[in-house]
């Protein structure tokens, strides 16, 4: 059965895979089967189909239970058409911004963004993982965003960063790239000309509204034991102690474990990552350079 799934890594070569393809992989059992973190995701968009509820593990990142879900219906939950449907939404995604860059650099910029799109995006387009639907929008992100820039439409540049912020909802990454390209595009003085305070306003609004739709789902149909993006918590903490998430959760295993719900676990570590920092900043510096100098 692993061996079928695809979980040794060494079946097909004798090079080891990468991580993000072992994830894959483990994630999607014979192709398809949603296994570990995927099955909770799976798991929560049925609730949500079914129940109308989000539970509080899908409510850190809600934007891609009810894209799932919505999916799930439209196939009457047949997992695999839905995939399809997941697939098909990173190809259209993938095709705007391969056109958009070839628009204006040539051909081969475009053959380049989407090997680079697909390189990243294959490993994740058999499972329910957040990641699929995060690249997806974040190619949606860069068509958008080129076209404004290229054809001095700031609605269109507006676009670019709403897309982008709904990327940040389905899978959080690079958060600082949103504020970045927000003052990016105030400063393009060739670009936007007299219109720069405009174009600032209608992308600062467009990337509320992307971000909005995250705390929007949970309000809707969160439990009050919810949290969007909690997990973060137990990346800080782990950086206030120098290591990672795991780190954390090893460390307060016990503390955690009779905490009676996400929210609860996510204000507890957040309160000992304040602390730590306060009483000696020096480890998270310290690994905060190492992740700098190894990226």
């Amino acid at each position: 059965a692993d061996g079928a799934a695809g979980v040794p890594g060494r079946v097909y070569s004798h090079y080891p895979p990468s991580p993000q393809l072992q994830q894959g992989r483990y994630s999607a059992l014979f192709g398809f089967l949603p296994w570990s973190d995927a099955h909770g995701y799976y798991v929560g968009a049925r609730r949500l189909a079914e129940q109308g509820t989000l539970d509080d593990r899908n409510q850190r990142r809600p934007l891609n239970a009810a894209l799932l879900a919505l999916r799930l219906g439209l196939t009457a939950f047949d997992l695999r058409a839905a995939t399809v449907l997941q697939v098909l939404l990173l190809a259209l995604c993938t095709f705007s911004a391969s056109h958009a860059l070839a628009r204006g650099l040539g051909v081969w910029a475009g053959i380049g963004v989407t090997a680079l799109i697909l390189a990243f995006g294959r490993i994740y387009q058999p499972t329910t993982l957040t990641e699929s639907l995060g690249i997806s929008f974040g190619a949606l992100s860069v068509s958008l965003l080129y076209r404004g820039i290229q054809d001095r439409n700031a609605a269109l540049a507006a676009g670019g960063l709403g897309a982008m912020s709904l990327a940040m909802g389905a899978r959080a990454g690079a958060v600082l790239a949103i504020p970045c390209l927000l003052v990016g595009l105030f400063l393009l003085k060739r670009v936007f000309e007299a219109s720069r305070p405009k174009a600032f306003t209608v992308a600062l609004v467009a990337a509320v509204l992307g971000v909005s739709w995250t705390l929007a789902l949970n309000r809707l149909y969160g439990m009050k034991g919810g949290m969007a993006y909690s997990e973060f918590s137990y990346v800080t903490c782990g950086l206030a102690m120098g290591g990672s998430w795991v780190d954390a959760a090893q460390r307060y295993a016990d503390e955690l474990a009779v905490l009676p719900s996400e929210r609860a676990k996510a204000s507890f570590l957040y309160g000992q990552t304040f602390d730590l920092v306060r009483r000696d900043p020096r480890p998270l510096i310290r690994v905060l350079l190492r992740n700098e100098w190894l990226f």
